[in-house]
């Protein structure tokens, strides 16, 4: 009897307890279609990584961002290179770098409006402002050489260009006045500075510039400007000269393995090719150190300040130089895209709270190109990891919700 009673006893007081739950649970709110909270939208970024013509980074090289009808404003590349303006607004820019010692560049970003947060990628490889200078003589011939500059590991492409200045051969100044030619290499042109939209292209693979400090000096002699390339290049190419605005045919020809140009004016010359060009776009994951924040089932508000994420800025060449040709093209593409790299980690604000019953996803990707550029039997490749786009999705249990 006794023990009837002690399991009546309990079993009382589970239909009690379970009676408690109930009532309990028909107060508690319905956190089956909670609304999600909404992800206030992150304005986009350009950034990028800036590096001298060895693939070093430049640190503390001064880049600005202009246009669109905002104030400038300037940044400093930092340790790794790389330099970063935030909160940019849809629209057109110019962003341009300088660095001490070295000649500056410029170029043009624009903006898109979009729902989804994006990085602008532009990155750039300086060179320096180095020239030879070749006092003339009124007696007696002079001549100076000076070499380009290439990646590390590529010193296959180096091309040292000799100025040999006729004695007597400028003319307009006056007599017993210092007169100084000077030669400096010549890496790029408007033209080829542009990522080419066309399938194959004139590109200038080498050139050099050839100045006097006299104002409106002229020649009277050709100055003999020699490029030592390599066979391959010196069968194959074309020389121009640029002047009034325009290139048009240089007066030269092959010695050797030399391409040896008559120059008759005070002007860039520069070595021509056919080039091909294949650009390859493919979509990369972003790295997130936590992508997902999942509330649906929790016990209290979920807060969310910012998540970080990696990805990678610069350029990688995937080809090793067996010959000047090849060293060259390669040259070119750390021209137009740089050829350093580094991995940078960013934080991106979220600073929002999630009520129970939701859920907080954020994914990014990266356009990666592969760009190979070919030419004269030799082929080149690098990978350029470029505009990073970031997205914010919110849902709740019946997967409905929101992104930014």
């Amino acid at each position: 009897m006794k023990s009837f009673l002690k399991w009546g006893a309990l079993g009382v007081f589970s239909m009690s307890l379970m009676m408690g739950i109930v009532a309990c649970s028909d107060d508690d709110p319905d956190y089956s279609n909670v609304t999600p909270p909404t992800v206030a939208s992150v304005a986009s970024t350009i950034g990028g990584i800036v590096s001298d013509k060895s693939g070093d980074v430049i640190v503390g090289a001064n880049v600005t961002l202009e246009g669109n009808g905002t104030e400038a404003k300037s940044v400093k590349t930092g340790n790794d290179g790389v330099y970063l303006f935030e909160d940019v607004k849809p629209g057109s820019y110019t962003v341009s770098v300088e660095a001490d010692g070295k000649i500056g560049a410029t170029s043009a970003v624009t903006v898109e409006n979009s729902n989804v947060m994006q990085r602008y990628v532009w990155n750039i490889s300086l060179a320096a402002d180095t020239e030879e200078k070749i006092t003339v003589s009124t007696t007696e011939e002079t001549s100076g050489t000076i070499n380009t500059e290439t990646l590390k590991g590529n010193e296959i492409a180096e091309v040292g260009v000799t100025a040999v200045v006729p004695a007597d051969a400028v003319a307009g100044v006056e007599a017993g006045q210092n007169v100084v030619v000077s030669v400096k290499p010549v890496y790029s042109i408007a033209e080829a500075e542009q990522r080419a939209s066309r399938a194959q292209a004139e590109t200038m693979l080498t050139g050099s510039e050839l100045t006097c400090n006299v104002e409106g000096a002229t020649l009277k002699e050709p100055v003999e400007l020699r490029f030592a390339v390599d066979q391959t290049l010196a069968d194959g190419a074309d020389v121009r000269v640029f002047k009034n605005g325009q290139w048009s045919a240089a007066n030269w020809r092959v010695e050797g393995n030399d391409i040896v140009v008559e120059a008759n004016d005070f002007a860039v010359y520069g070595v021509f090719v056919t080039i091909n060009y294949t650009l390859t776009d493919a979509q990369q994951p972003v790295s997130f150190t936590q992508n997902v924040w999942d509330n649906l089932y929790g016990s209290q508000t979920m807060t969310v300040s910012s998540a970080s994420y990696s990805f990678k800025v610069g350029s990688e060449i995937e080809t090793t130089a067996a010959n000047m040709t090849t060293g060259l093209l390669i040259e070119k593409l750390a021209q137009l895209y740089t050829a350093t790299a580094t991995t940078v980690t960013r934080s991106y604000p979220l600073n929002v709270s999630l009520p129970i019953g939701t859920k907080l996803e954020i994914s990014g990707s990266q356009l990666v190109t592969t760009a190979t550029i070919s030419g004269l039997g030799s082929t080149a490749t690098l990978k350029q990891y470029g505009d990073v786009s970031i997205n914010v999705q919110t849902s709740n249990r019946q997967h409905t919700g929101g992104g930014n």
